[in-house]
C-alpha cells in the first residue's frame, strides 16, 4: 500500500488520544463509594498474604517468552514470511482481549483460585511456540497475557485496602516490570543455548509460581477464618 514504519507508528496517535479521553471521562464519571482513612495511611503495612501474591506474579512472568523473542525464533529460522509475523501479534493480541473478559469472569466466581491455571499454560505456549504448533503458542502467549493483565492485577485490589491501593499497584507493576527484564534476558541467553533449556527455565519458574500461590491462598483461608 505504499505505507511504511512512520505512517504506521504515526497512526497510533490516534488511539492514544482516544484512550486519554475515555480515561478523563471515566474519571469524571466514577464515583468511589469507599471511604479512605487518610490517617491510617502512614501507618497500616501491607501483609505476608500480599507479599506472597507478589513473589507469584514476579515468578509467573519470569517464564513467559516475550513476543519479540517468538517473532525472532520465527524469522531465523523461516517458521513464517515476513509478513505473517505481524499478523500472528494481531492474533495474540486479540486473543489477549477475549482473555481478559473469560479470565475476569473467572475471577469473579472462583476469586483467586483462577490464577492456578496460569501456571500451567505458561511452559505449554514454551513448548508449543518453538515445537509443536507455532500458531498454538502464539495463541496461548496472547491468553496468558491476557490472565496476566486482567486479573493478576485485580487480584491486587482483593488484597489491598483502599488507603494502600495505589501504592499496592506500584509494588505489583514494579514486581511485574523487574521479573519480565529478568526473566526475557535469561531466557534469550538460554535461547542461544537450546530451546530445551527455555522451556526447562520456564517449567521451572512456572512450578515455583505455583508452589508460592498455593501458599498464598492458603495463608490468605487461615486469615480470613481468623478475622
Amino acid at each position: 500500500m505504499g505505507f511504511g514504519y512512520r505512517d504506521g507508528f504515526l497512526l497510533l496517535f490516534i488511539p492514544a488520544v482516544l484512550m486519554l479521553l475515555t480515561l478523563n471521562f471515566a474519571r469524571l464519571s466514577y464515583v468511589s463509594e469507599e471511604v479512605v482513612d487518610y490517617k491510617k495511611m502512614s501507618s497500616k503495612k501491607f501483609g505476608r498474604v500480599f507479599w506472597l501474591y507478589i513473589a507469584f506474579a514476579v515468578l509467573a512472568v519470569m517464564g513467559l517468552v516475550n513476543f519479540q523473542l517468538l517473532a525472532y525464533h520465527f524469522k531465523i529460522k523461516s517458521v513464517f514470511s515476513d509478513e505473517l509475523i505481524p499478523l500472528l501479534y494481531v492474533l495474540a493480541m486479540g486473543v489477549d482481549a477475549v482473555s481478559a473478559i473469560l479470565s475476569g469472569k473467572l475471577f469473579d466466581r472462583f476469586g483467586l483460585k483462577c490464577l492456578t491455571i496460569l501456571p500451567l499454560l505458561t511452559p505449554l505456549s514454551v513448548i508449543f511456540s518453538f515445537k509443536l504448533n507455532p500458531v498454538a503458542g502464539v495463541v496461548l502467549f496472547g491468553f496468558i497475557l491476557g490472565i496476566h493483565e486482567s486479573v493478576v492485577r485485580a487480584g491486587v485490589a482483593e488484597l489491598s485496602g483502599a488507603e494502600k491501593r495505589a501504592t499496592a499497584y506500584g509494588i505489583l507493576n514494579t514486581g511485574i516490570g523487574v521479573g519480565f527484564f529478568a526473566g526475557s534476558s535469561l531466557i534469550g541467553y538460554l535461547y542461544d543455548v537450546s530451546i530445551d533449556a527455555v522451556f526447562c527455565f520456564s517449567f521451572v519458574t512456572s512450578v515455583l509460581a505455583l508452589i508460592v500461590l498455593c501458599v498464598m491462598l492458603n495463608a490468605k483461608h487461615l486469615h480470613s477464618e481468623r478475622s
